[in-house]
């Protein structure tokens, strides 16, 4: 090869590297011509400009004052080259300062910035720049002195920090053993020389990577690396699956209804795949109990998930200062949809991860072999639990935003550290569960659907000097334990339940040990991992007294007796608080005599907390014979009611029958945002299972009067301009306290909007 080449060929070389993805290696006039044909944007006008490209892919100036000319090349939509005037910028002047021919100058000793070309409005990625002094005995060497690009020693080879690569520099460097090398331009070039060999034109050298703080001591950079994916950085299984659009940054996989033929070679080996219409590129680990290693995969994929995905992943990136972090961003915005069947029973969790995108931190040369990398992006399903039948099927629609981050941070004083943070969250979750009909079944399945964004620090080329660093995934997971009637009536400790939660995990990766100890950082011994759970939904629950009551403790035939089934009014909606309203219908089951008949069931109205059941004995009995059970309309539960408890006798709590005052608050509540909170103060009377006073509340004030059943209370408050508002709730059982919801009276302007009251005794 040539010591330089055309600007043409340079220009077109270095793009194809960059859309080359995961691909290993540049082969030269070949993969030049293969790319030269499409654009990414979809104005296909000849005069328009469709992407800008800094030729120069890395950039290093040893000394303040030191300058480097920069070029970049405009593109129309067909991958002509256009005239153009380019505009040059930097992040940092201070550090370095560009001017308006593309001229690059160190203003400082030490550095770095991000510049960027620009041609009518169209930016081109930015070029990594640094300023720093060699340390002694480091040589730098300028493209011209690179023949050719890094190859690796040992290309199958697990990463690791001894890894070695070969590089051909031309004859006049005269490399010898021990000598250290950190190239200035777009040929990466670092480490330390393990052998040298002469080749025509030059020698073909092996190097070892050494710490970056040992080539360039007085090296600082900060930076905030920006990434945006493209379809050129699709997986290929993913492309073979789906019809992936793009809209603004966000990408819409739409399964094709006839996959194309799978690519001949992947991205990484699938650990394994279940059965199914797709395959996960990354296959599925599967960790289970009583699994032959290497088994079939117990779980299948009726049809290919639906998706769409939103994340512009980035690295903040700070060395050489007084903190030094090293941590992933990203705002994943993951909608999806699937379901998962059981093919056979199991017991464990089998995690499978669809690898979308493999985005390529914008960072060349030789400073690539320390802070470049990939940043993969992708979705994926963990099924866990006991399974204990086949054919069953799981499945979620889910909706997450979030604002996340994770990595390393080391501050001026103290040992590095391990950090992940969340914020901004918002995640809806729909699970559905599908269930065999048969007999005295249990399942305990949990499903998390999520998104993920993972960090491999080094060369994108050279795999084996690439070091898996971070890992951080965000989803929503719903989790249950279900039985049929049956089972929860004979074993009085169980009842079925559901919760649905948001979950955010990140950690340091295996491989980032290796990694730090290139930086110069030193190793982490705290924690290395964190995880957050955020409870969004569960199953509907009796209320904390009297959840079922009836009448007669013990009857006789023909005795009519009444059931009362009450729910908690905080745990009837889906999302607590929000909705929507989950209760389908409330069945009342009697077991005696070893068999189990539904006397009672009474589908619910909106907002329904108490149902009563009347029922004339046939026979004699007792109340611990009848059960109360609910079906709901989310997560889909199919045949598996949830239990809310035996019948009792009502127990009430002690009211003070006399005039008392009690005081609290009332919340206004209006379109799931809070608007206003208001004290509430009332003088009640209880005697006989009524109520009566008046009460203030909202600037307003009336007359109450209701009723009280043990510890469920109603009443309406009489108010002056809002007409009259209705409390409903329970009574703590220590009788003191009082706590529920309102539905608020009037029109327009003098509605009070619904909302949550409390009372206390005074």
């Amino acid at each position: 090869m040539p010591a330089a080449l055309p600007d043409r060929f340079m220009a077109l070389l270095l793009r194809c590297w960059r859309r080359a993805g995961t691909a290993f290696a540049v082969l030269g006039l070949a993969l030049v011509a293969s790319c030269g044909g499409g654009g990414d944007a979809a104005d296909t006008s000849q005069d328009s400009v469709a992407r800008v490209e800094i030729v120069q892919t890395g950039l290093l100036l040893g000394t303040a004052g030191q300058t480097r000319q920069l070029q970049a090349v405009v593109y129309n939509a067909r991958n002509e080259p256009l005239e153009r005037a380019i505009t040059w910028s930097s992040s940092r002047p201070g550090a370095l300062a560009v001017d308006t021919n593309g001229l690059v100058r160190a203003a400082s000793a030490s550095g770095s910035a991000q510049i960027v070309a620009s041609a009518e409005g169209v930016r081109s990625a930015p070029l990594l720049g640094l300023v720093a002094a060699p340390a002694a005995g480091v040589r730098l060497v300028d493209d011209v002195d690179v023949l050719s690009s890094p190859v690796e020693t040992s290309p199958g080879a697990a990463p690791s920090d001894t890894n070695t690569y070969r590089v051909t520099l031309a004859a006049r460097v005269a490399p010898a053993v021990g000598q250290r090398f950190f190239s200035t331009g777009s040929r990466p070039v670092a480490g330390e020389v393990q052998s040298v060999q002469p080749v025509p034109d030059g020698f073909e050298v092996t190097l070892v990577l050494v710490p970056l703080n040992e080539l360039l001591p007085g090296l600082r950079i900060e930076e905030r690396l920006e990434t945006t994916p493209s379809l050129a950085d699709l997986a290929p299984d993913i492309a073979a699956a789906y019809t992936v659009v793009q809209e603004g940054n966000r990408f819409v996989f739409t399964p094709r209804s006839s996959p194309l033929a799978p690519p001949a070679g992947r991205l990484r080996p699938q650990a394994a795949t279940p059965v199914g219409s797709f395959a996960f590129n990354q296959g599925c680990e599967p960790a289970l109990i009583g699994v032959v290693p290497g088994g079939p995969i117990p779980i299948s994929f009726a049809q290919p998930p639906v998706f769409s995905l939103a994340v512009n992943p980035s690295l903040d990136l700070s060395l050489g200062g007084d903190e030094q972090r090293v941590v992933v961003l990203a705002e994943p915005q993951v909608d999806l949809q699937g379901q998962i069947t059981a093919t056979a029973a199991f017991e464990g969790k089998i995690e499978c991860k669809a690898e979308l995108f493999t985005v390529k931190l914008p960072v060349g040369g030789a400073i690539s072999f320390f802070v470049g990398g990939l940043m993969p992006v992708g979705f994926g399903f963990e099924i866990a639990g006991k399974v204990t039948v086949a054919d069953v099927g799981i499945g979620v629609t889910n909706t997450t935003r979030a604002l996340a981050q994770a990595g390393l941070v080391c501050p001026a004083s103290g040992d590095c550290g391990f950090n992940a943070e969340i914020d901004n969250f918002t995640n809806t979750t729909t699970p559905l569960v599908n269930s065999p009909n048969l007999g005295d079944l249990r399942l305990e399945p949990s499903l998390e659907g999520f998104g993920f964004v993972e960090l491999a620090i080094g060369n994108p080329f050279l795999k084996s000097l690439q070091f898996s660093a971070v890992q951080a995934k965000v989803g929503g997971k719903l989790g249950a334990s279900l039985a049929r009637e049956t089972s929860q009536i004979i074993d009085a400790a169980y009842a079925s339940d559901y919760k649905v939660s948001f979950e955010f995990s990140a950690g340091l990766a295996s491989d980032f040990d290796a990694a730090l100890k290139l930086l110069g950082l030193p190793g982490v011994t705290a924690a290395t991992t964190f995880q957050r759970s955020v409870p969004l939904a569960e199953s509907p629950k009796g209320a904390a007294l009297n959840a079922v009551t009836g009448s007669l403790l013990n009857f006789l035939t023909g005795d009519a007796l009444n059931f009362t089934v009450r729910l908690d009014p905080q745990k009837v909606n889906f999302v607590p608080g929000v909705g929507p309203y989950n209760v389908n219908r409330v069945e009342l089951v009697r077991r005696s005599g070893g068999f189990s008949t539904t006397v009672g069931s009474l589908n619910a109205a909106t907002g329904q907390t108490v149902f009563n059941f009347p029922f004339n004995a046939p026979n004699p009995g007792t109340l611990s014979e009848f059960h109360a059970f609910v079906y709901t309309s989310l997560p889909g539960l199919g045949s598996f009611p949830l239990q809310i408890g035996t019948a009792t006798s009502p127990v009430c709590p002690p009211l003070p029958i006399g005039p008392r005052v009690w005081r609290g608050t009332a919340t206004a509540i209006l379109d799931d945002v809070l608007v206003g909170q208001s004290a509430v103060v009332t003088q009640l009377t209880f005697a006989g299972g009524l109520l009566t006073g008046a009460g203030s509340a909202f600037g307003q004030s009336g007359e109450a009067e209701g009723t009280v059943n043990c510890e469920f209370i109603q009443f309406g408050m009489g108010f002056n301009l809002s007409g009259r508002v209705g409390f409903e709730g329970v009574i703590a059982t220590d009788g003191q306290s009082m706590s529920g919801t309102h539905s608020g009276g009037g029109e327009g302007q003098r509605r009070i909007p619904s909302g949550n009251w409390t009372l206390t005794l005074n």
